[in-house]
């Protein structure tokens, strides 16, 4: 069974889902790289939203601080109402079909948050586009940037109450994003030469829906997660050996305001980095 130990000193252990300010982090990935040695983590994955632009300052840090970092990123799409989020590790970050479709999906951000703030604007509440743009800076825009600009603007209280209040799922100001099916997401990771892994799949997920997606390319499942219980983390575990799909797992870290995801709690062992780094090995050489 996958450790659940918090990290401790000599020990190696792992963090396969990070959150930088390349996309809706707090820390620089540099920083973030920083604090992960602190935390005794040898290696971890950047795996920012629609992003791979924190990568390369990432690895610059890695080798200062001695922490191999993995280019990852989360891909999101949408199903039935369901969000579906798919891990990629070990990505070329420079392969053509990922640039293409980065570009494409982040003006597709654009519009969908210039989409929430007119509602918002419908509402009566006035937030500045202007702003929004400039606090995501050069990462991926999205609705944690709204939240921020509607905490600054004394609209809410707190990041929290944005989105159960306004743009939230299903909430009074919420625009759905830009769906693509889920196969399209693994061909895009696999086009980069990555390894296609479902994130946090909690209780949304059957097993039979989890076996459809490896015959559509999927390549493993993210075992541990702050959403899931001791159980669920088991569950997944037997279903990803049973099914020959990979094991990752992370805390999905973004801000230590976030106290649900701290770093140095959510963790895998290092032989499951591993055998991830051999299947995308295999893969390359194949």
């Amino acid at each position: 069974m996958i450790n659940f130990k918090s990290v401790v000193k000599k020990v190696e252990y792992a963090d396969l889902h990070l959150h930088t300010n390349a996309s809706d982090g707090d820390f620089a990935p540099g920083k973030l790289v920083k604090l992960c040695a602190k935390f005794n983590l040898k290696t971890i994955a950047i795996t920012d939203h629609d992003t791979v632009a924190g990568v390369e300052e990432a690895k610059a840090a890695g080798e200062k601080y001695n922490v191999t970092i993995i280019p990852g990123i989360e891909l999101g799409t949408s199903q039935n109402e369901r969000e579906i989020h798919i891990l990629g590790f070990y990505l070329d970050v420079d392969n053509p079909t990922l640039i293409e479709y980065l570009a494409e999906i982040n003006t597709k951000r654009l519009r969908r948050t210039e989409l929430i703030v007119e509602s918002l604007a419908r509402h009566g509440i006035e937030v500045n586009i202007n702003k929004i743009i400039d606090q995501a800076g050069d990462g991926t825009i999205g609705r944690p940037h709204i939240a921020k600009a509607m905490v600054e603007a004394g609209v809410v209280k707190s990041y929290q109450a944005a989105f159960n209040q306004w743009i939230g799922d299903g909430a009074p100001a919420y625009e759905k994003k830009s769906i693509q099916r889920p196969e399209e997401l693994i061909e895009i990771i696999h086009e980069a030469g990555g390894a296609a892994v479902l994130a946090h799949p909690g209780t949304a997920w059957s097993e039979f829906e989890v076996r459809q997606l490896k015959r559509s390319g999927l390549d493993g499942i993210e075992v541990i997660h702050p959403r899931h219980t001791k159980r669920t983390s088991a569950n997944w575990q037997r279903i990803a050996f049973e099914s020959g799909l990979l094991v990752t797992g992370g805390s999905d870290f973004h801000s230590e305001k976030r106290r649900v995801n701290p770093l140095g709690k959510y963790i895998i062992e290092q032989k499951y980095v591993k055998q991830l780094d051999d299947y995308c090995r295999k893969k390359i050489d194949a």
